[in-house]
């Protein structure tokens, strides 16, 4: 380890740079503590540089440090600027202020999406494709929607993108282990088809020429170029898929934008529904950058080699690694399709195409050669013989307009700038101004988310028993009001997630578990703390308090054994602190807690409670109270081997449910006490 005075000596400065840099980082590490023995994943290691748009946004910086006093214009994100439409912000508010009230008050939804807003995608914008609304997903955004994706498809496929093409398909790509390493000679990773895009085959791929992959990344309209696929050429995809066996991965977040009659959806085609994934978004649509949604589209004709629905597990992948999109989001959503909300959204995505044309005007009039533009709010600037970093790099400088350089989306964009049409109209016409200024004539424009299973059993039920009144102690969703000055399970997660990225073995049913995962008991016979003398090392512990299932806190005594344990196995703690408001005891409601005071977990901490119902399976209990009683529960074992025999119960809840509850399980139990000995005097003296 080097010392800080390392720096001071003059030999140390003579140094090469790698050693100043290895000096740094040990003094770095000497003020961190030290690191962790958890390697670092590989593939985030192949990742070249910084993600394209964080390094523009570096540059920006730099940029406004060495000019503070001058205007800046961004054309460069791609971030919608114009105000959403009131009619559709009036509606999320009315949302959200309901949201304060008994009869507004909404928890978590399906994970999938509001049934109703499914339906109005699929009525909207595929209507007469056949596309059922439970094919819809809805989620917080398409790029979102491509790491689910890239879940689901896993590390041993194949692939193949446009080149250029919107950089998370390559990332996304890496990160979830498809490729090889990044050659820094052809731009290019190793396991990955890159596609030519460009002025030669009119921006669609030579089909003949590409070989086979197991998934074909695909945009049109096409971000970066703004160029759009016909019919002819998408009828050529599809077929080119279905011949090889491949899946298509549909992203038409810019469909909004084509005025000449070309396919919105790659379902126009026929057969595309045996082979494609469409990947949507309101972001650009509606304006709602920052509000987050979109949508996936999975047929329920897509299937696997060996015949099993992709939709099922795409269905387990949102369910696992998702709660929802914003309830206030999805009201949003639901009011930009309402006939009010298409006409205002249309009103400014012709905006934002009049600023396209005054930019393509001006750029045109200087002699620079632009593609794209017509169906796409992107401009695709060629400037022949130039690295598109140095030529953003003088604009930036000549001029104080950020763009994006091509080479960000792959080694067909070099020579090329990416300029979007998103922007203030004034913002359009000033760097119009600016570049004329610099380089021609006068502008003539002037100046102006088990869960699952347990629903399926309530549908089941009501079906059953429609006139009864089902109270539900279950799902742990919050059902009181938020108060109204705010508004102007979990170990199934962390297994699941586990098991989808590939850290595990296969289930084993006899013993319920998975292979490669190490279970930690946790129940009355260690006050719910691991016994960790007996527990092997591993990179990653996964560690909720207040506990989810079992609604005990870990105590500060017990939380620094877990982190001694951890600092001396090198280990990473993953700490779930999302019920920490509900300690009341003062345990500590972090991994640290070192101001709170010393105290020994009770089991009044959390909001839920766990019953043990001895000798009994967990599913048979759920099964006789909700036939006897009418209430919804939660089996203990669905979180694990350690679950058997218990019931998970929740206390978020309204008040009358609960002592209704409390009414129907005290008579329920009162009869019942050969079956649950340890009620036998407790639940008649409580």
């Amino acid at each position: 380890m080097v010392s800080l005075t390392f720096f001071s000596s003059a030999s140390s400065l003579s140094s090469s740079p790698s050693k100043i840099v290895k000096s740094s980082l040990d003094f770095e590490l000497k003020k961190l503590g030290g690191c962790t023995r958890l390697v670092r994943n590989v593939n985030l290691e192949k990742l070249k540089n910084n993600y394209l748009f964080p390094e523009i946004s570096r540059r920006e910086l730099e940029h406004v440090k060495k000019h503070p006093n001058v205007q800046l214009i961004s054309l460069g994100t791609g971030d919608t600027t114009e105000p959403i439409p009131k009619q559709i912000t009036s509606d999320m508010s009315n949302f959200a202020h309901a949201l304060s009230t008994v009869e507004g008050y909404r928890g978590y939804g399906l994970e999938q999406g509001d049934k109703v807003l499914r339906k109005a995608i699929a009525d909207t914008f595929y209507g007469h494709l056949h596309v059922k609304s439970n094919e819809v997903f809805v989620s917080d955004g398409a790029q979102s929607d491509i790491s689910r994706i890239q879940l689901l498809l896993g590390s041993g496929v194949t692939i193949a993108v446009q080149d250029p093409t919107f950089p998370a398909y390559i990332d996304s790509s890496v990160i979830i282990g498809q490729t090889g390493n990044f050659h820094e000679a052809t731009k290019k990773y190793q396991n990955v088809v890159y596609m030519p895009c460009g002025p030669q085959n009119s921006f669609f791929p030579d089909l003949s020429k590409t070989p086979r992959t197991d998934v074909i990344f695909f945009c049109s309209p096409n971000n970066p170029t703004g160029y759009v696929a016909s019919k002819k050429q998408l009828h050529q995809l599809v077929e080119f898929a279905k011949t090889n066996g491949s899946i298509i991965i549909f992203d038409s977040a810019y469909a909004a934008f084509i005025e000449d009659g070309s396919p919105r959806s790659i379902y126009e085609i026929p057969g595309a529904r045996e082979v494609a994934i469409e990947i949507s978004s309101f972001s650009k649509f509606a304006g709602f950058t920052g509000v987050r949604l979109g949508w996936t589209i999975i047929p329920d004709e897509l299937l696997y080699s060996n015949g099993f629905p992709i939709i099922n597990d795409f269905h387990r992948i949102v369910t696992t690694s998702f709660n929802g999109a914003s309830n206030i989001a999805q009201a949003g959503g639901l009011a930009c399709l309402s006939p009010v909300g298409l006409k205002e959204i249309r009103s400014v995505i012709n905006y934002y195409k009049e600023n396209r044309k005054i930019l393509m005007e001006t750029l045109a009039s200087l002699g620079l050669t632009v593609y794209g533009g017509v169906n796409a709010p992107y401009l695709w600037v060629h400037f022949r013989g130039s690295k598109s970093w140095d030529v953003f790099a003088e604009i930036l400088e000549k001029t104080h307009i950020i763009t994006v350089p091509g080479s960000g989306f792959g080694p067909g964009g070099e020579e090329y700038l990416r300029i979007s049409g998103f922007g203030r109209r004034d913002d359009m016409i000033e760097a119009s101004r600016r570049w004329l200024h610099k380089t021609g004539p006068q502008c003539k424009y002037g100046e102006t988310k088990e869960q699952l299973f347990i629903s399926r059993r309530e549908l089941e039920h009501v079906k059953k028993h429609p006139n009864v009144q089902l109270i539900s102690l279950g799902t742990g969703d919050t059902t009181e009001p938020i108060p109204k000055q705010i508004t102007s399970d979990m170990s199934n997660a962390y297994i699941d997630s586990s098991v989808i990225i590939g850290q595990t073995g296969n289930f084993h049913e006899a013993t319920k578990k998975y292979q490669n995962v190490v279970y930690m008991p946790c129940g009355p016979q260690n006050s719910f703390f691991p016994d960790l003398s007996k527990t092997p090392r591993t990179d990653v512990i996964f560690f909720c308090s207040p506990n989810n299932p079992t609604g005990y806190v870990a105590s500060k005594r017990q939380l620094h054994q877990l982190v001694e344990f951890a600092k001396t196995n090198g280990s990473i703690i993953i700490f779930d602190s999302a019920y920490a408001a509900f300690i009341e005891d003062g345990s500590p409601r972090d991994t640290l807690g070192d101001q709170l005071l010393q105290r020994e977990q009770k089991d009044t901490n959390g909001d839920s409670g766990i019953a043990r119902p001895y000798g009994s399976k967990s599913w048979d209990v759920f099964a006789e109270i909700l036939e006897k009683t009418h209430i919804i529960t939660v089996p203990g074992s669905g979180f694990g081997p350690g679950g058997e025999e218990y019931l998970r119960i929740s206390g978020f809840g309204r008040r009358d449910d609960m002592v209704e509850a409390s009414r129907r399980l005290r008579s329920f139990f009162n009869t019942r006490t050969k079956h649950f000995p340890f009620l036998s005097s407790a639940s008649k003296t409580n």
